[in-house]
């Protein structure tokens, strides 16, 4: 096995306990408030589509994803700039070099000015065009596409504008707040779009609602992008060419990740529209939310990976960075697994109390979520590989995948009309290959040996989903027809199963002796106040 290819591209510089800013001190209240924050977003998630399908009805609400569809490509603008920039942040304060920071900021700033110019170019042929295109599918809803489209586009290229405050906020460790701003303006910005469909306003006037939220939520990120960092400075003047083309190269190789989630995702939507209709694409759209949203869950976990990552490569601790990569990702597995699991034993049940019988087609959920296991337990990998700046092959080896997948879904729907059940089976297959291949290729890049890193990072979630698994099964065939019964019983079933095994063997050590001390605490606390007075 090669040497470790982890080499600083900067002179290391020595940590100091006094003044670590790896931000491994606050990976757990920054993952803790993620979490909290992304809650919000859950429980909207689920809202939103249930209240558009209730006012409008199930083509509304293929329209809404539609247009989604159509405007999640304009991120890939960026080329990977913007959510690169707190890499470098991290970085440059690690290394007190203040004015790299501001150099850094200030052309990452123009280069996001220009994308979003040309967000906004492509906004205004796509919704012109995207809904001529489809037509035949979206009936006498073209006019809506249209406009739905050209607000959403406007609002991703506010959001794109303004994109590396963001990366300044995550890059001085504070996803508390970042979170916090993000989860408060998204609540209310959802209750408002409530309301608008509550008073008629459809699909327009949600989509009005939506560029006003976020216009406010961007302008209030950009003064808290100044309050955390208050050293940063941002010019004309400041901004260099050499900046310019470090965050270019550095933001090509990340979007490469970008370009297969969004384009894959994103065609494979177009593929369900075109060759089955709209009211699939709702259906579609629901199942692959569910996956998004546990893919989300985890990535409040991986994202505050990077610049942790990058830190510890800039202090020269590579050893490190190989005990979180294994270990970041055992704990992925810890934490997403249950849910999967869940989505695909009882995920029918799910479905039927959230949406009702018109979006629970037979098996699909099951084998999407069998096909997530894999690959989104993962996600540490990618995270921790952008940090490092060793994350160009990683996005070859996606783009490679992604295309063998599309390749394959379009011979499922298009040539043999297997419908969503064989677009799902597909995807198994392909996705858990792709990932293979992936861990293999990191942990030999990273000098890890590819039998222990598995054994270390599986080992422990295959011996506790495997009885969890069975359980479940039992559940829902003692409570056949009954979806609310069996899901509460899942839960609780869940909860008694896995929690004392979290406890013992995922919970650290140090971390159990705080929740210990602290109930201790409560407990004492409790007994003095119920003590009658002598």
């Amino acid at each position: 096995m090669s040497a470790a290819v982890i080499e600083p591209e900067e002179a290391a510089v020595p940590a100091t306990a006094a003044n670590d800013l790896t931000g491994r001190d606050r990976m757990v209240s920054n993952v803790a408030a993620s979490w909290a924050g992304h809650a919000v977003f859950i429980v909207a998630g689920f809202v939103m589509p249930r209240q558009i399908d209730r006012h409008i009805g199930q083509a509304g609400l293929g329209v809404w994803d539609f247009a989604w569809t159509a405007v999640n490509y304009f991120f890939l603008a960026q080329i990977g700039v913007g959510v690169s920039v707190n890499r470098y942040v991290a970085r440059y304060r690690a290394a007190a070099d203040t004015d790299g920071l501001c150099r850094m900021i200030s052309s990452a700033v123009i280069l996001q000015g220009c994308a979003a110019c040309i967000v906004m170019l492509m906004t205004g042929a796509s919704a012109w065009w995207l809904p001529s295109m489809f037509s035949y599918r979206l009936d006498g809803d073209v006019t809506t596409a249209r406009w739905v489209i050209a607000l959403l586009g406007t609002s991703v290229a506010v959001r794109m504008a303004v994109q590396g405050f963001s990366g300044v906020v995550t890059g001085c460790h504070r996803w508390d707040l970042h979170n916090l701003l993000n989860s408060g303006a998204y609540a209310v910005t959802v209750v408002t779009m409530i309301a608008a469909l509550s008073f008629g306003g459809g699909l327009i006037g949600i989509s009005v609602v939506y560029l006003a939220g976020t216009i406010v939520n961007e302008v209030a990120r950009t003064v808290l992008a100044f309050h955390v960092c208050p050293e940063l400075r941002v010019s004309v003047s400041r901004a260099r060419y050499t900046e310019a083309r470090a965050l270019l190269a550095f933001g090509a190789k990340l979007s490469t990740i970008d370009v297969v989630k969004v384009v894959s995702s994103q065609l494979t939507n177009m593929l369900v529209l075109s060759q089955i209709g709209v009211e699939t694409l709702a259906i579609y759209s629901r199942l692959g939310a569910l996956i998004r949203h546990t893919e989300n869950i985890l990535s409040k976990f991986s994202l505050p990976l990077t610049p942790t990552a990058s830190s510890l490569q800039g202090t020269g601790r590579d050893h490190e960075v190989r005990e979180l990569l294994v270990g970041s990702t055992r704990f992925a597995a810890y934490l997403v697994w249950p849910i999967l699991i869940t989505f695909a034993v009882v995920g029918d049940d799910v479905l039927q109390v959230w949406m009702g019988p018109r979006y629970d087609p037979a098996m699909v959920l099951t084998l999407m979520a069998a096909a997530s296991m894999f690959p989104i337990s993962q996600q540490p990998i990618a995270t921790i590989l952008v940090g490092l700046n060793l994350h160009g092959r990683f996005g070859a080896l996606n783009v490679v995948g992604a295309a063998a997948g599309f390749a394959a879904s379009m011979v499922a729907l298009g040539s043999f009309h297997w419908g969503l059940v064989g677009l799902a089976g597909v995807g198994l297959a392909v996705s858990n290959l792709a990932s293979l291949w992936i861990a293999i290729d990191t942990c030999r890049r990273l000098s890890i040996p590819v039998r222990e890193y598995f054994v270390r990072a599986y080992a422990g979630p295959l011996a506790c989903m495997a009885p969890l698994a069975a359980a479940l099964f039992a559940i829902g065939v003692a409570f056949d027809g009954r979806p609310v019964l069996t899901l509460a019983a899942s839960a609780v079933l869940t909860v008694f199963v896995l929690a004392p095994v979290y406890w013992r063997f995922v919970l650290p050590a140090d971390a159990r002796a705080t929740v210990t001390r602290r109930v201790a605490g409560w407990t004492a606390q409790l007994r003095l106040d119920t003590q009658p007075e002598a």
